[in-house]
């Protein structure tokens, strides 16, 4: 296995191609605001909460290495940033929307960029596309906007539990939401370009009164051991910024 490991394709993007799977429409009445949660937090909620603003921090568990590598994105409504830990030869980067205000005044076309940070400001990259870039890439906002399918694939493990632990296809042979649910967290290309490695299903933890939501997606190796973990935490809910970004497009 850890020949395979080893080989893992990098990330050549930050993130999955929205193109590559089912487009999904951003809800323009998505929860937004960590203040929100309150007792009696529910899957309802929780689904609700994955809009444009919200930092993920995830751990790729089962490589076998010594120092474990992961990546912690944040997303908000103008772009993202992704900062990695003990991948070889990957580079922290962002995406940035330049809206046309934006564009005339850094002297660019309008359009989604990639960006860096340098002495803590943004360099503005390549332009990568056209629009926002949540029309260009999977993201979390996907989640709360395919809602209805969410809550009634998720399976809690006690019926009639309203927080605690949930389960998404666990024991079926139809993994298209588990597909679709860790291309919207970004880590789909990454645990597929283990050569062998194939999802299993995920579990999603939520106290409460939860600000913050643990996820844990479960792969499979060439049809053996079938627990490797891949820990995602989910925080900053409605509240995620970005300075350097903020900064740039002189937004508060």
């Amino acid at each position: 296995m850890n020949k395979a490991i080893e080989k893992i394709l990098m990330l050549s993007s930050l993130f999955v191609l929205a193109g590559c799977g089912d487009v999904v429409e951003t809800s323009s009445s998505e929860t937004s605001a960590s203040s929100e949660i309150i007792n009696g937090q529910t899957l309802d909620k929780v689904i609700s909460l994955f809009g444009e603003n919200l930092s993920l921090n995830v751990t790729y568990k089962f490589f076998d290495q010594d120092k474990v590598p992961g990546c912690t994105t944040i997303y908000t409504e103008n772009g993202s940033f992704s900062t990695y830990r003990n991948f070889e030869d990957v580079a922290n980067v962002g995406l940035v929307n330049i809206d046309s205000s934006a564009a005339s005044s850094k002297g660019v076309t309008e359009g989604v960029y990639t960006w860096k940070k340098d002495d803590g400001a943004l360099v503005l990259g390549e332009k990568v596309g056209d629009g926002r870039y949540q029309d260009l890439y999977h993201t979390p906002s996907e989640i709360s906007s395919n809602k209805t399918n969410y809550l009634s694939s998720f399976v809690p493990e006690i019926s009639g539990q309203t927080n605690g632990n949930y389960f998404l296809c666990q024991n079926t042979e139809d993994k298209s939401m588990l597909v679709s649910f860790a291309k919207s967290l970004g880590v789909y290309e990454t645990i597929l370009g283990a050569k062998g490695m194939e999802l299993n299903y995920a579990k999603m933890y939520f106290g409460p009164t939860s600000s913050v939501v643990t996820i844990s997606i479960y792969s499979t190796y060439k049809g053996g051991y079938n627990e490797f973990e891949t820990s995602i935490i989910c925080n900053s809910f409605g509240t995620a910024k970005i300075a350097e970004l903020n900064t740039y497009l002189g937004v508060e």
